[in-house]
Formats: C-alpha cells, sequence, structure tokens
C-alpha cells in the first residue's frame, strides 16, 4: 500500500521521468538510424565520384596507357593527363579513407587488393611515389600496408 500513496502524490514526477527516457531511447534510436543513412549516402557520393573519374577513360582513350602492364616510360614519360587522371583517382581514394577513419564510410572488403591492383601498374605507381611528399602520414601508412603481400598486411 505504501507504493500505492507514493504513486499516487509523485504520478506526475514519475510520467515525466518515464516521458524523458522514452524521448532519449527514441532520440539514440534515431541517431542511430541516421549514421547508418550518412554512412550509406557517403557510399553513394564516393563510389559517384570514383565513376565519374573513370567514365575519363573511356571518354579519353589516350588515358588507357595508365592500365597497361609494360608501358615504356623511357620513351614515353608519363603525360600530364594521365598525371591528372590518376592524381584524381588518389585524391578520391584519400577521401574515402578519411570518411573510413572517421566511421563515416564502410570499407568495402576488397580495397587493399584494388589499390595494390593499380597502384602495382606502372604509371599509377610513378605518379605514386611522386605524390608521397604531399600525403597525410597516415593515408601513406594505409596504401602502403595496402601494396604489402597479403601474409604480411594486418
Amino acid at each position: 500500500m505504501p507504493v500505492a500513496a507514493w504513486l499516487d502524490q509523485n504520478w506526475f514526477s514519475v510520467l515525466q521521468t518515464l516521458g524523458i527516457v522514452g524521448a532519449l531511447a527514441f532520440t539514440a534510436i534515431t541517431l542511430r538510424t541516421d549514421t547508418k543513412i550518412r554512412r550509406v549516402q557517403n557510399h553513394f557520393a564516393i563510389t559517384e565520384q570514383h565513376r565519374k573519374i573513370w567514365s575519363e577513360l573511356f571518354a579519353r582513350p589516350e588515358l588507357a596507357r595508365v592500365l597497361e602492364p609494360k608501358p615504356d616510360l623511357a620513351r614515353d614519360p608519363v603525360t600530364p593527363a594521365e598525371d591528372i587522371f590518376v592524381t584524381l583517382l588518389i585524391l578520391n581514394l584519400n577521401a574515402a579513407f578519411v570518411a573510413m577513419k572517421a566511421d563515416l564510410l564502410v570499407s568495402p572488403e576488397k580495397l587493399g587488393q584494388d589499390i595494390k591492383g593499380f597502384l602495382s601498374l606502372p604509371i599509377p605507381s610513378e605518379i605514386w611515389k611522386n605524390l608521397l611528399a604531399v600525403q597525410d602520414s597516415d593515408f601513406v601508412t594505409f596504401v602502403q600496408q595496402s601494396m604489402l603481400p597479403t601474409s604480411e598486411v594486418k
């Protein structure tokens, strides 16, 4: 009976407390959902930029040499167009890395293999070496770890 008497005197406080707790729970659920939505939106944004950059390869056939496994760089050095193309891809990768580091983007499962495959090619490798000095050290470490043999990657 003492509980009923206390509830009779404090029903409004109990109701307020339940309302506040409910509002906090609703806010937490909403924030979690918004975070998931933001990650997906960021994924779409990064993918869209990646698609735009790669579409240049189809629009400008002279960029196809970037993907050649054995171009003759002594005879035909890296062109300004190739340099810009690869630099834009690296900048896009850096943006994705920053978003992943901030937990705003889910890391693609095979990203390391993709990085390794692309930057192992002669032209991208040459351009990456030239860009190393102006990259954030965390990003450089991330890329360099991707270039290691699979068994050595942490």
